[in-house]
């Protein structure tokens, strides 16, 4: 290349535009390529190729893989302004290729199929799977409502990064992590508007965020909020957050989902169960919450089914839910740990004349000490689910969600001698709380753009008695969650700096 050469590219960064390229030319940025064809003839590690803005309709299905040290970059030149519409195929597919980072797209797809996919080749050999693939600042609308499908999708993939991306539309798994390792899912909003899998299993679970078959994972201030009621009238489970195992073939290299953790995870407003854990296969293992809030959905707040062993949830707020946190009494539900939790008004139940519990089922094993446990027909029911010797039952009204108030019972009760309860409003990074503030949350003006865009909401049918509410409200992802409860946004956490 010619430094002195404005038609050349300089510092192996190459352009691509849906109106102005050619693919005769250059692919400096004032003469970019049309096609993603052409930019696979050149790419090589280390290559970044910025997309000018524009519709896309050639779908972003790379042909080419970078190396650890130097991985090949695809981005928006201007966040939110790339978008992708593909037809009948995935918008973004990412197959059997290595380490890639993609940034700053929105992804659309017609036609029942996959929005973004993240994936490898079916059966058990890890050698050549997948690799070291970053998404940033990406986001799927999925428009699948009638066969098994995901908006977001990683599937049989390791060493994969999502972060700072959204997922919403028609899906039957909004974001799903299937048959893979070694995945990070770093501040994600997650909506599941609609599913009725009539050219499927109609009543299949159907999931905000599926964790399934995956191993040795990690999710981090997570949002789950707003759960539609398409296709309520079959008797598919519902679940904002779901982990599961089954026996699926060579469709992924495992049975189970285990040592996965969750920190700083939020479950708002969905329809169904906030967490469910159970397999169906292999036992889940030692899958680790931590500050999690499950609120005001309408199935249980916090539910270990069948076949999980180690599963630990501290810090946890539950409340608003049909009931509080349950550890079913299975045998093989086992080894579980329930610990500086606040469980309080779990009361849904009772709107439609059941009694509601805080806790219920409990395995008789479940080390459960250190909570605070009120507000319920009926606190405690069955087996060893009673309040361990350090646990509370002591009222206290919470001002927001994501605190709990100075100078209550909480403070200086939990396990660890902090407070019982979740608390989140750092950025969680490799499963520490790192001195980044997590709120105003970040790229909320452009993920309220798209997840409330009229048109979208017209076309999800997100309206009347299915009206997404933080839509409906008109206020920010910030202010939405933190004034939950009725209280202002306290101090920055809803104002930019």
């Amino acid at each position: 290349q010619d430094p002195q050469d404005p038609q050349d590219p300089q510092d192996n960064v190459f352009y691509l535009s849906p109106g102005a390229g050619a693919d005769t030319n250059s692919g400096a940025a004032n003469a970019p390529w049309a096609t993603f064809d052409r930019a696979w003839q050149s790419l090589q590690p280390g290559d970044k190729l910025v997309l000018q803005d524009g519709i896309y309709t050639e779908a972003l299905h790379p042909l080419v893989s970078g190396t650890a040290g130097n991985p090949v970059t695809i981005s928006a030149e201007n966040d939110g302004q790339v978008i992708i519409e593909a037809a009948n195929e995935p918008a973004i597919h990412v197959a059997n290729r290595n380490y890639l980072t993609i940034e700053g797209i929105a992804a659309r797809t017609s036609g029942d199929t996959n929005t973004v996919v993240v994936g490898g080749h079916d059966g058990p050999d890890w050698s050549d799977r997948t690799t070291g693939i970053t998404l940033r600042r990406v986001s799927a609308l999925g428009s699948s409502p009638h066969i098994n499908s995901a908006a977001f999708q990683v599937a049989r993939a390791k060493q994969v990064l999502l972060e700072d991306v959204w997922s919403f539309g028609f899906a039957r798994n909004t974001m799903l992590v299937y048959g893979s390792e070694n995945v990070t899912v770093r501040r994600a909003v997650i909506r599941w508007d609609g599913w009725w899998g009539d050219a499927y299993k109609p009543n299949d679970p159907r999931v905000g965020l599926s964790v399934y078959n995956t191993r040795n994972s990690l999710f981090e201030n997570v949002i789950v909020l707003d759960g539609g009621k398409q296709g309520a009238d079959t008797h598919g489970e519902r679940v904002a957050l779901a982990i599961s195992g089954n026996h699926n073939g060579e469709t992924a290299p495992f049975d189970d989902s285990s040592n996965n953790r969750f920190y700083g995870v939020i479950l708002l407003n969905n329809v169904g169960a906030g967490v469910n854990a159970e397999s169906g296969g292999d036992t889940l293992s030692d899958n680790t919450f931590e500050n999690l809030i499950s609120w005001d959905n309408s199935g249980l707040g916090f539910n270990v089914n069948r076949n999980s062993n180690g599963t630990t949830l501290l810090h946890g707020t539950i409340g608003h839910n049909r009931h509080g946190v349950r550890f079913n009494n299975y045998n093989n539900v086992v080894n579980n740990t329930l610990k500086s939790t606040l469980v309080m008004g779990n009361r849904k139940a009772e709107d439609e004349g059941e009694q509601s519990f805080g806790m219920i089922d409990g395995a008789n094993n479940t080390d459960n000490d250190y909570n605070n446990v009120f507000d319920h027909l009926h606190d405690y029911r069955k087996y060893a689910m009673a309040p361990g010797p350090n646990s509370l039952s002591a009222p206290l009204a919470l001002d927001h969600l994501l605190t709990i108030p100075m100078g209550t019972a909480n403070q200086g009760a939990a396990h660890d001698g902090g407070v019982i309860g979740a608390t989140v409003v750092t950025r969680m990074i490799d499963g520490h709380a790192s001195s980044q503030a997590l709120w105003p949350y970040p790229n909320e003006d452009r993920i309220k753009s798209e997840m409330c865009e009229s048109a979208t909401l017209e076309l999800l049918d997100r309206s009347g008695d299915n009206s997404a509410a933080w839509c409906e409200s008109g206020q920010s992802l910030s202010e939405y969650i933190w004034e939950y409860l009725g209280y202002a946004c306290p101090g920055s956490y809803c104002t930019s700096p």
